[in-house]
């Protein structure tokens, strides 16, 4: 971040003034005000203080509060690794807490029996706006907080044609999200892009003027013209669905879905328009799988087999494509390290490559003036597409073994992330282990289980 705080910022032409993007309840902070002492701060707001000032003063865009028993650590990750950029007591995390509960998530602190994300705008003085996202889960010693800062100009143009897809997997997303109806499904961890892939989606179609609805937990953009509605804490998407539908909108973004019961009704939602949804699943394959045995006599008991049928019936008829990325860091070209790797050791990680001995790979370099001591040169998108054929449907419906649905995404062409990761690897663009790090191996074909 001191590295960024230093340039001149130019804005989008999605955010023509420093105040049009701002419309909802986000809340505003600037980053003057940290430094200044109130006599009416309590003791969490002035370590909630601290920390940002600290993070402020780091390279990286991703930090991490992380209770200990006697302490609690703030740490940054940069090229892959983590380094600890300051403590402060263990007795201050709750406050800590109470206060990150009241600017970011808009919650009580003392509930939180389910992960919490959560966004406030960072304003920095020169012209430069941050969207510092924030998400926590239960550590056995309280909460932990994950911090992840994102430039405001860069974040809001939202583009497909800008986020790195291959040319046959964008021009298969586009088809998909061009459709009067179908679900497009986008799966992956927290910070692999999700977001980021499903609102260029649906700003696609919001610039063609066809009427959209989001339901958000939490809003991460501000989509001009789009009805958008905020899943309060403790919300269920299933209860919003038809407030969402009332004024029978195109496009529907169903956002951060973690649990069956709301992709049920955003598959009977995609029947008469475009729905647009983020789920927590990992990779395409593994989220085909886990949609197919949801439905299936794992959800249910085997005395509901209507129950079955109909959702698996639902999923083969509404789903319309899944795509799942990854985003990894390209090695700075001026300090990146030579190495070697086994040819062997490339085929069991999930790459075909020819030949014995040892294969020329490269790692993060020590850090130098063009990269800012990081070793890091930026970093890129990678994606794995699945437009869902006839033949997938088929599989879908029924009950098949898993080995039966990987089979056919490989027989469709479907390129595993880890196989995208390794190719980048050896072309000496990222670093062998952040491929292996970054991303899962591939699903053998004869799985069954």
């Amino acid at each position: 971040m001191q590295g960024a705080m230093g340039e001149k910022s130019e804005y989008s032409e999605n955010v023509p003034s420093d105040l049009e993007f701002l419309g909802g309840d986000f809340t505003v902070l600037n980053a003057s005000s940290l430094a200044q002492a109130d006599a009416g701060d309590g003791p969490g707001l002035r370590v909630l203080k601290e920390v940002l000032l600290a993070i402020l003063r780091c390279p990286g865009f991703v930090f991490s509060v992380q209770p200990q028993e006697e302490y609690t650590r703030v740490r940054e990750k940069t090229g892959g690794k983590w380094r600890e950029v300051m403590r402060f007591p263990a007795t201050l995390h709750r406050e800590f807490g109470e206060e990150v509960s009241r600017l970011f998530l808009k919650c009580n602190f003392h509930h939180y029996s389910l992960p919490q994300d959560g966004v406030v705008l960072l304003a920095l003085g020169d012209g430069k706006w941050y969207d510092l996202f924030v998400s926590t889960v239960t550590g056995i010693h309280g909460p932990i907080f994950d911090f992840t800062f994102a430039r405001r100009e860069i974040s809001f143009d939202l583009d497909l044609d800008k986020l790195g897809f291959d040319a046959s997997g964008l021009a298969a997303l586009k088809k998909a999200v061009d459709a009067p109806a179908g679900m497009v499904l986008v799966t992956g961890p927290t910070h692999s892009g999700k977001s980021i892939v499903c609102y260029s989606a649906v700003m696609r179609r919001l610039l063609r003027g066809d009427s959209v609805t989001t339901i958000e937990a939490p809003r991460k953009f501000r989509l001009p013209g789009a009805r958008q509605i905020q899943l309060g804490y403790g919300g269920n998407y299933e209860n919003f669905y038809a407030n969402a539908l009332a004024d029978d909108p195109r496009v529907l973004l169903v956002q951060e879905i973690r649990y069956y019961e709301p992709i049920v009704g955003a598959l009977a939602s995609a029947r008469e328009r475009l729905v647009v949804a983020g789920i927590h699943a990992g990779e395409v394959i593994l989220c085909l799988i886990r949609l197919q045995r949801f439905a299936g006599d794992e959800k249910f008991p085997q005395s509901e087999q209507k129950r079955i049928r109909q959702d698996r019936e639902l999923l083969a008829e509404s789903l319309s494509l899944v795509c799942s990325g990854r985003v990894l860091n390209l090695l700075c070209p001026g300090c990146r390290q030579p190495g070697t790797v086994p040819a062997a050791t490339i085929r069991r990680s999930g790459l075909a490559v020819a030949g014995e001995g040892d294969v020329p790979v490269f790692s993060p370099g020590p850090g130098c003036e063009a990269c800012r001591g990081t070793g890091i040169a930026g970093c890129r998108g990678i994606y794995e597409v699945l437009p869902i054929s006839r033949d997938m449907r088929r599989l879908l419906a029924g009950p098949v073994p898993e080995c039966a649905i990987i089979r056919q995404a490989r027989e469709e062409g479907l390129l595993s992330l880890r196989e995208m990761a390794l190719r980048l690897a050896l072309d000496g663009a990222i670093g062998f282990q952040h491929a292996i790090a970054a991303t899962s191996p591939p699903f053998p074909d004869d799985l069954n289980h």
